[in-house]
C-alpha cells in the first residue's frame, strides 16, 4: 500500500490504524 512506502511509517501509524478503525466501524454499521 502507498501508506506503507512513506518514510516516517513509525509517526504515520496512529494515523494507519485509525482509518483502520474507521473501515471496520463503516463495515459493521453496513450489517446492521
Amino acid at each position: 500500500m502507498v501508506i506503507f512506502q512513506q518514510e516516517n511509517s513509525k509517526q504515520s501509524f496512529p494515523a494507519v490504524f485509525l482509518y483502520v478503525l474507521a473501515v471496520i466501524f463503516l463495515t459493521i454499521s453496513k450489517e446492521i
